[in-house]
């Protein structure tokens, strides 16, 4: 069998011991970061590993109980129907979510000792039970043995030998150089013929490469696998600018040859080779860094750097601070919690049908989302393809954006055009987006590069929010930062999403209805380091620091 192991970074040594003890007794494990392979997305690994493997092992502690990748993991392994054995490494209280995820599966309980032989025994009456072979264990291949000293010897003799051989020859041929040679009377020496020398033919030029290239698979910030399902565009993203045609490949002149020497004769002048492509620029950013790009509400956004690409050409790049305040997505019906003439104030989301959750408390879907394409509209007029984002459709009926211009709007076509439009899954559907926001399983890009999950709103964000909600709780809990939304769907119902929470609650990740309208907006976008605009950006901020 294919073992799955789920555990907090915390666990990691423990994870180590427990994968070696399966591995020992014949079966195989992923088990991360050790089987995550280079240069591949790592969240894109994780979701394959899962899917891979015949059972998933959890080893369950207050720091995977906390930990919101272990609990899409527990999520992904129950929506595939893999067979998840809990390893319990201490007493926890669980999570709702967690509860709500493992209340059918197998517990195990530690008992302190480091043989594990209850999670291999529960392993291997799992294999039985189902008619699984056991996993072979790929040998270790031993290291070639050391040559003995006898042997070492007589490879020396050999080589002195051989030396003394060639010494011997050497010597040889210089005294049959020095001596004289007998010249025969009459005999006229011959002259030197030059051999004819062919010029190299010239070699095909590559056409100069075009300003923007899309990022390889393993590079595009890939959550999750691609859906098999058709994914809907944009209605209103920029179209891709226009690019000037590569020029036509030139091929270098033909083969020359060159005659043989004559007195006073001058040497053909060889033809003009065709001068090489001169290399780009090249932007120099490192993670963590900051730079200013684009405006928007008129005001420079201040950008910070968290991935770069394996060839250094692209940077994912996150807004540091919280840009306005708007709801994921409007409440399809038209007013939120109310159709057909029915109040749906008091009901619990429990008891209300997934159409009719869309209808009055908006669509949680990133691919039909209102936010996903104003973010990626640069028009003035911003043209929704469902409910428009009106102020009737939210919460507090103040927050609509359905007349703002998109929010690409305030970026020059220079700056538009160094945005990769990039591939992103979001709970199993892939769009193509420009601008996007993070996901759940994205958020360690921002602890990797050490910028800050809590981010606080910019003076016009405040200034333009109609809520008011972001002074009633700073007022309330006395923090400058505020809740923003990330772009993946509750899994478990039609109509929430999730968003990062204050910095003064103890739950990091919470969630809430898509038309909530005074949360905020943190969008990320990929850059292109080659783009005249980000090379000019990072060296402004480079030369400021």
């Amino acid at each position: 069998m294919r073992i799955f192991i789920s555990h907090s970074s915390k666990d990691a040594e423990l994870a180590k011991k427990v994968c070696e003890n399966i591995e020992s007794s014949g079966h195989s494990c992923f088990l991360a970061p050790r089987d995550i392979r280079s240069g591949c997305e790592y969240a894109e690994e994780i979701i394959n590993g899962i899917d891979g493997s015949d059972a998933v092992l959890l080893l369950l502690s207050q720091a995977a109980n906390d930990s919101p990748h272990v609990l899409r993991e527990v999520e992904r392994a129950v929506s595939k129907k893999k067979p998840v054995i809990v390893y319990k490494l201490e007493e926890v209280k669980l999570s709702k979510s967690m509860e709500y995820f493992l209340m059918t599966h197998q517990w195990l309980s530690s008992k302190g000792n480091d043989d594990f032989s209850e999670i291999i025994l529960r392993i291997n009456e799992y294999a039985a039970a189902h008619d699984m072979p056991e996993a072979p264990v790929v040998p270790k291949v031993k290291p070639a043995p050391e040559k003995k000293p006898a042997d070492r010897r007589k490879f020396y003799l050999i080589a002195a030998a051989a030396v003394i051989l060639c010494a011997g020859i050497a010597t040889g041929l210089l005294l049959s150089r020095r001596a004289p040679k007998e010249v025969p009377v009459n005999d006229t020496p011959q002259s030197p013929v030059a051999a004819e020398q062919n010029a190299p033919s010239g070699e095909k030029q590559d056409a100069p490469s075009q300003p923007q290239t899309p990022p390889p698979e393993s590079e595009k910030v890939l959550s999750e696998p691609p859906h098999t399902e058709s994914t809907p565009e944009v209605t209103d993203a920029a179209p891709p600018e226009d690019e000037p045609p590569a020029p036509p490949e030139t091929t270098s002149s033909a083969a020359r040859t060159t005659a043989p020497p004559a007195a006073e004769t001058t040497q053909s002048t060889p033809e003009p080779q065709s001068a090489p492509e001169p290399e780009k620029t090249l932007a120099k950013a490192e993670i963590g860094d900051s730079l200013l790009f684009g405006t928007y509400n008129g005001e420079p956004i201040k950008w910070r750097v968290l991935r770069l690409s394996e060839d250094g050409t692209q940077a994912v790049v996150i807004a540091e601070d919280i840009l306005t305040m708007k709801a994921f997505d409007a409440a399809e019906g038209g007013t939120f919690n109310k159709y057909d003439g029915e109040d749906y104030w008091g009901t619990k989301l429990s008891e209300i049908p997934g159409d009719i959750q869309r209808l009055i408390r908006g669509d949680n879907r990133w691919e039909y989302s209102n936010i996903r394409t104003w973010l990626n509209s640069y028009r003035e007029n911003v043209q929704y393809s469902d409910q428009a984002p009106t102020s009737q459709a939210m919460t507090e009926k103040r927050n609509g954006y359905h007349t703002e211009p998109g929010f690409l709007n305030g970026f020059t076509k220079a700056e538009r055009s160094a945005l990769v439009e990039t591939d992103i899954a979001t709970n199993g559907t892939v769009t193509s987006d420009k601008v996007f926001l993070l996901s759940s399983d994205e958020l360690e890009w921002l602890y990797a590069a050490d910028v800050s999950v809590f981010a606080k709103p910019t003076a016009a964000a405040v200034e333009q929010d109609k809520s008011g909600w972001y002074k009633v709780d700073q007022d309330a809990y006395g923090v400058d930062d505020f809740f923003w939304w990330l772009r993946d769907a509750v899994p478990d119902n039609s109509c929430e999403c999730y968003y990062i929470n204050i910095s003064c609650s103890d739950q990091r990740i919470a969630s809430g209805s898509a038309g909530l309208e005074g949360y905020g907006i943190r969008p990320a976008v990929t850059l292109d380091l080659t783009a005249q605009p980000v090379i000019d950006a990072l060296e402004t901020a480079h030369e400021t620091d």
